[in-house]
């Protein structure tokens, strides 16, 4: 948690290009902008802000932070792997938002919004092909799938026939093919484009998709009828029943739309009758849906409905029989109130990769992106079988110096390919060695522009520059810190035994008491336990044994007890006795306490055990006080007065 917040609450600067700009600070060889020492102030020192400081105050606050980067920095700490690492993490996220081209992603989320406005209703015929094929494997589906094409659009042969008979999609003996309607993102990107690119009755051209060839027939178009929320009376009609169940759920659902005629409630027929066990106890409610979401049937009944609470006929699915009651319809929104949906649903989809690969074709035109196929071969015969199970030892290519990529001005050979695909985190589970590698190697050229591209946002990007140095020097001061206060603490005991020597005498117990605090239900009661304790004050007797003689019900029923050290201030019981040894029976509300005093304690320095939290904190606040002294002796320190008074001026009215 600590960390966090040094990284997210430190100030930053970023120091080069600036030798014409108004110093107003050095610290060691860092100079330091006026307009950076503005910037951080502002961020750190907003007008709302309860603990807001002024300029000279922040200035000596900044300086002092200066200066823990600066020597996190001199001792190497920004060089260390971990710091490095962990650095390139952050990097790695931050960048996200800037790796996919903006306006390509524009382009997809208003073709998308645009498709949305359109229901199509299609069938599908699908000859599989693994994404990886072979191209021979590649060419036998594109043959066979153009061959069924054939047979529909020159033999003329129906389109549900052949998807009957020759459709390797496994619904297909079932539907003939038929999907019904939909709109944008029920089906894979390259699909969904040939769906809304066909023409009404006409059949496309094979289209490729991570699940093989298919061919699209357009059955019907018509404008986007929204959304609709509904709640459903069920009754289910399992698969393969005998005619007798069918006809006997069929009775019951027109005895049910029977009831709901005359008056009934519809809850209350839900609840009473409705066989769908995921909708039940949400009142017969269903998540709202669109076109393609749910069975044909039971769009068309739902949407045929028109008035909130109107109740259709009983309608028939696969399923079984409905009755649907309306909740809510709503028409397709506008661009601007489903464009942050539609983003995310183009993020998910195939399309965010054309989006980033728009990033990659930047990288190439803008800086250079020089590809050497022919540089590949070797590793179709060098990388074997054990790289599947993770031993394919990439060393084999320790000689293979031969440049294979270039990014801008980074160089990236064939060794460095080697190192990358024995990673399994950047390759595919791929048979075939040759295909294996090829994609792998796009993957890595893909990478390589992306991390050329993050490099150049960091010299380009003004914003991600600033928040980037933000976690760099949070990092250091965190890590530095840690090595110089937190962790010191903790470890130094003999430093910390001698700073509590020093100033034990602020960590003080207040008077105490040393006693048992026996809680009773009545004055009867409390005045027994009191004799008891009395006579016993000697000899040790257990809350167990005066129970036994003062409880007429269970053991504990009648009276708890309470031991321990009292400070002044703490317990309202104790605060109410005299401070003095003896036994005192004391009324409050409704109870009564027997308060055995056994001694009090005077005022005294807490011992380094009792308050240790309290101690390693201010110790870690001495210690930090006697680190940054050292570290202004260490570094020279300069503050231009003239430029910090001009900015006193700026803002003495905030």
């Amino acid at each position: 948690m600590k960390k966090i917040f040094y990284l997210f609450t430190c100030c930053v600067i970023f120091f080069s290009g600036h030798a014409q700009e108004d110093i107003i600070l050095t610290v060691g060889n860092e100079k330091i902008p006026m307009h950076e020492f503005e910037r951080v102030y502002l961020k750190n020192n907003r007008p709302n802000m309860p603990d807001r400081k002024s300029l000279t105050e922040y200035m000596d606050l900044y300086i002092n932070f200066r200066l823990k980067v600066l020597e996190a920095k001199n001792r190497g700490l920004d060089t260390l792997e971990s710091f490095i690492n962990e650095l390139s993490g952050y990097r790695d996220q931050l960048a996200k938002p800037y790796l996919n081209d903006t306006a390509a992603l524009e382009k997809y989320i208003r073709e998308a919004y645009e498709r949305m406005q359109k229901e199509i209703s299609v069938s599908l015929i699908l000859v599989r092909c693994d994404p990886y094929a072979s191209p021979k494997d590649s060419l036998a589906a594109y043959k066979k799938i153009m061959n069924l094409r054939d047979r529909i659009v020159k033999k003329q042969e129906p389109f549900e026939k052949v998807a009957r008979e020759a459709s390797e999609d496994q619904y297909a003996r079932y539907n003939g093919g038929y999907y019904g309607y939909s709109i944008a993102f029920r089906y894979p990107y390259e699909l969904e484009t040939a769906i809304y690119h066909t023409k009404l009755n006409e059949v496309s051209m094979p289209v490729r998709t991570q699940y093989g060839y298919f061919i699209v027939k357009v059955n019907g178009i018509r404008p986007a009828r929204g959304d609709v929320k509904v709640a459903h009376i069920m009754i289910v009609v399992p698969a393969g029943s005998s005619q007798e169940k069918q006809d006997s759920a069929k009775n019951k659902i027109f005895d049910i739309y029977r009831q709901l005629k005359e008056g009934a409630d519809f809850t209350e027929m839900v609840k009473k009758y409705s066989e769908d066990r995921y909708s039940v106890d949400a009142n017969g409610e269903l998540p709202m849906f669109h076109a393609g979401q749910m069975v044909e049937v039971f769009e068309d009944s739902a949407f045929a409905l028109k008035h909130p609470g109107d109740i259709s006929m009983p309608c028939r699915t696969e399923y079984g029989w409905h009755i649907i009651r309306l909740i809510e319809k709503k028409p397709v929104g506008s661009y601007e109130s489903l464009r942050k949906t539609i983003r995310e649903y183009v993020m998910r989809d195939k399309r965010a990769n054309a989006a980033t690969d728009a990033i990659v074709e930047k990288v190439k035109k803008e800086y250079g992106l020089k590809v050497d196929w022919s540089k590949i071969k070797p590793f179709y015969t060098l990388i074997d079988s054990t790289i599947h199970r993770n031993d394919w030892d990439y060393e084999k290519a320790a000689g293979m110096k031969e440049p294979l990529l270039t990014v801008g001005d980074k160089v990236y050979t064939q060794y460095d390919f080697a190192a990358y695909i024995a990673d399994p985190k950047n390759r595919q589970t791929i048979a075939n060695i040759e295909i294996m590698t090829n994609e792998g190697f796009k993957k890595f050229i893909k990478e390589k522009a992306l991390d050329y591209y993050k490099d150049k946002l960091y010299e380009l990007d003004e914003n991600f520059r600033n928040i980037m140095n933000e976690y760099r020097d949070g990092i250091l001061l965190f890590n530095i810190t840690d090595q110089e206060v937190w962790s010191k603490a903790m470890r130094d005991t003999i430093g910390l035994q001698a700073f509590y020597e020093s100033v034990k005498h602020k960590y003080m117990w207040k008077e105490r008491m040393k006693a048992d605090i026996y809680t009773c239900h009545d004055k009867k009661t409390a005045e027994q336990v009191k004799k008891i304790l009395a006579k016993n004050q000697n000899n040790s007797i257990t809350l167990e044994q005066i129970a036994l003689k003062v409880c007429k019900d269970s053991l504990h029923k009648c009276i708890s007890v309470k031991s321990g050290i009292f400070e002044k201030g703490e317990n309202a019981v104790i605060d109410a006795q005299k401070w003095e040894k003896g036994i005192a029976v004391t009324p409050q509300d409704t109870v009564y306490y027997v308060v055995v005093k056994k001694d009090v304690l005077p005022a005294e320095p807490k011992k380094l055990n009792e308050a240790r939290g309290f101690i390693i904190a201010d110790y870690q606040s001495h210690l930090e006080e006697q680190w940054v002294k050292e570290l202004r002796n260490k570094y020279p320190v300069y503050v231009n007065k003239e430029l910090l008074a001009r900015l006193e001026e700026k803002y003495k009215s905030q």
